[in-house]
């Protein structure tokens, strides 16, 4: 079972610490904001979806106690496959100031991503490897390895060492995380990426907590 639980003793549960990756995109749009504004843009007003978005805003405030972090859902019968809705809420969120936009609205995330290009801000993916849908516009994307949690459940199998229950991924896991920056390492620059690695060790050895 993925991103859900249940207690049955034949299942194991596969979660994952959405807010622990969440935060270093936080912490990575703070770096990179001029304007001391950032956006967030969710499918739906749900726990799991505003794990994304209070990680988000802890690591920003980590880095700037003073930013000022937007936030909207979707919401509606097509949360996660509206675009044109996502656009527009981006779009809201630039005209209010906001210079660096991420999301957590799974299809739809693509209008917000379209809004940063246009508007000439950066974004930041999630989920999987978004890097390349607009390079340069794409700072990272926030990784969540769902493939790891499931091979080492197979592999559990393999071995005879299946155990049912909640099994958390998060950074010391190897379950979330970002990029490699491919496209924007001299966008972001050496500095500020060592910052983001320094914080990805203090939260492993929950220096930094996330709520």
């Amino acid at each position: 079972m993925i991103d859900n639980s249940t207690s049955e003793e034949n299942v194991k549960n596969l979660l994952f610490r959405e807010n622990e990756g969440s935060f270093l995109m936080g912490a990575l749009a703070a770096m990179m904001s001029k304007s001391g504004v950032i956006g967030f843009v969710g499918g739906i007003d749900m726990p799991l979806i505003n794990k994304f978005k209070d990680g988000y805003e802890q690591g920003a405030k980590y880095v700037n106690p003073d930013i000022k972090v937007l936030s909207a859902y979707i919401g509606g019968t097509s949360a996660f496959n509206d675009p044109l809705k996502a656009n527009e809420m981006a779009t809201m969120h630039i005209k209010q100031g906001a210079d660096v936009l991420y999301h957590a609205a799974g299809g739809s995330g693509l209008g917000v991503l379209e809004a940063a290009k246009d508007n000439g801000i950066y974004a930041i993916g999630v989920d999987s490897d978004q890097d390349d849908f607009i390079k340069g516009t794409i700072l990272t994307s926030m990784m969540k390895n769902v493939d790891i949690a499931v091979y080492n459940t197979v592999q559990s199998i393999l071995n005879n060492e299946f155990k049912g229950g909640d099994f958390y991924y998060g950074l010391s896991e190897g379950g979330v995380g970002t990029t490699d920056f491919r496209n924007t390492k001299d966008i972001i620059g050496a500095e500020k990426i060592e910052k983001l690695q320094s914080i990805i060790e203090k939260i492993k050895s929950k220096e930094i907590v996330v709520k």
